[in-house]
Order: C-alpha cells, then structure tokens, then sequence
C-alpha cells in the first residue's frame, strides 16, 4: 500500500508536470482532525491548477480524467462510498500520472483488512523453509499424494 492515511482536503497531490489538483470534499458528516476526507469519486474531475507543461508539449493539464480501483480499499468507506488512499492508475487530461506528495493528515491510519497482509511474512518463511526433510516430514500429521499425474506437460 502506498499510504496509510486517507486523503483529506488539505492534501498535496500533483501532476507529474508539477500543476496541483484543487480538492473538494462531498463527505458531508465526517473529518480527521478537523479535516474533511476525500471519497474515491470526489477525485475524478477534479480540476488542476498552475500546470507549467508548455504548449509544445500538449499544453497544461487542466483535470483529472481517469481513476483506477487501485485508489481505495473496499474496507476503509463510510456510507458505502470509498475514501480516497492513494493516485496509483490516475491520469490528467493530457495523459501524465498524478502523485501524491501529502495526505494532508496524520491523525487516522488506514484500519489493515481482516487477516491482515501476510505476503512478507509468507515469503520469509518458504525462503527458510526446508522442504521435504527428514525433520520436518516426521512433524508432519498429513501429507498430500496426487493420485494421478498431470495432463499438463513439465507437472508431475
């Protein structure tokens, strides 16, 4: 995950040209720290100012014409609409990514799902794992055996 804090109104986000995205909240019952939170659909058309792109490049970036899921996370929403995490997928009108440099707040991290990520730790155990040994077969209480071999070619 890229932030683990919603965006807030007060929050930084930029093209990559450096033109800043004007933030406008639509929660209408909630604030972290005095500070209304974003949903995921108040950043689509937000419109970007001070864009220095020059004209022989495109012109400046005037909004933001494209978001992606990759914004939110189903878990973190209040009255069924998602807040806004981060810009991963957003494009300007002109195409360029947005990034976001500041969520504006400090006060509310984002709650982890339930189970939690366990992709590190996962990872870090098969890599110190020691597959197949005499130890950790005699540990074992069951043991899976295919009953037949596989129709697909370099599987057994």
């Amino acid at each position: 995950m890229g932030n683990e804090f919603i965006v807030v109104e007060s929050g930084v986000i930029k093209c990559e040209h450096g033109g800043k995205v004007i933030l406008k909240s639509s929660v209408p019952n909630h604030v972290i720290g005095g500070k209304k939170p974003l949903y995921d659909k108040d950043f689509l058309d937000a419109a970007i100012k001070d864009c220095p792109n020059p004209s022989t490049n495109g012109g400046p970036c005037t909004k933001v014409v494209a978001i992606s899921s990759a914004v939110t996370e189903t878990n973190v929403s209040n009255s069924g609409k998602n807040y806004l995490l981060r810009t991963d997928g957003c494009k300007t009108d002109k195409g360029v990514a947005l990034i976001l440099s500041e969520p504006g707040q400090t006060n509310s991290k984002i709650p982890v799902k339930s189970g939690g990520s366990t992709k590190d730790i996962t990872t870090h155990a098969l890599e110190k794992a020691k597959l197949d040994s005499k130890e950790s077969i005699a540990k074992e209480k069951h043991r899976i055996y295919p009953l037949r071999k596989s129709s697909k070619e370099g599987l057994n």
